[in-house]
């Protein structure tokens, strides 16, 4: 599957133009880029290349896949979201395995600030630098709705859980949540949590080291 040639490593089998975007980079250079060794790669490799034969996937296969995990939630605004952290050069319209690796890699065995950073990246659905309440809402409803959480019941949870958020991190009360904020706060509320008996409110998901805060 791997050898010294860098198409070869990953094994596209996309078609020509495809290939020629995307310069599939050699094994070793992989090896070097993440937390796993050569082995481990070669394994999540296989198994990505179960899910998409051509070596890279769509949003649209991206979504199907995500679908088989969370069978009675609404996804479709949470893997736009997800898709947008995880293909590293915006607008690129597939995903590689190197973009697949490097966001597996990250929040599996990054530090708690490469982590918390790109949470932060999650829940700023524009892009502006900041989370703001309508940043909040929307990333906080598409979570209750990935969990099969009822339309009746998900207003009032996103509405306190927004309030609540913008009240614990929002220091300065100007109604938006800076990355020093997020960070700052994030690391008080997890040192506090893991000194008392009470757990945080969360929604559990594998992909981001098992939880995934509502902050």
């Amino acid at each position: 599957m791997f050898n010294n040639s860098p198409a070869a490593d990953i094994g596209v089998e996309a078609n020509e133009q495809i290939v020629d975007r995307l310069k599939p980079p050699s094994l070793r250079s992989l090896e070097e880029s993440c937390c796993f060794t050569r082995d481990q790669i070669k394994q999540l490799y296989q198994g990505f290349k179960q899910e998409c034969p051509s070596g890279v996937m769509t949003i649209q296969e991206f979504s199907k896949l995500f679908q088989k995990l969370f069978t009675f939630g609404e996804c479709g605004f949470y893997v736009n979201q997800l898709w947008r952290c995880t293909v590293r050069e915006k607008d690129r319209e597939f995903l590689t395995f190197e973009d697949f690796l490097h966001c597996f890699s990250l929040l599996t065995e990054g530090s708690e600030e490469e982590k918390l950073e790109w949470v932060f990246n999650l829940y700023d659905v524009d892009q502006d630098g900041v989370i703001s309440a309508h940043d909040l809402e929307l990333t906080t409803n598409s979570i209750y709705g990935l969990v099969g959480t009822a339309p009746s019941e998900r207003a009032e949870r996103v509405q306190e859980t927004t309030q609540r958020c913008l009240k614990e991190f929002d220091t300065a009360g100007r109604g938006w949540i800076t990355k020093k904020q997020f960070i700052r706060g994030m690391k008080k509320k997890r040192g506090s949590s893991s000194n008392s008996s009470s757990r945080p409110q969360t929604c559990q998901h594998r992909s981001t080291s098992n939880q995934l805060a509502l902050p």
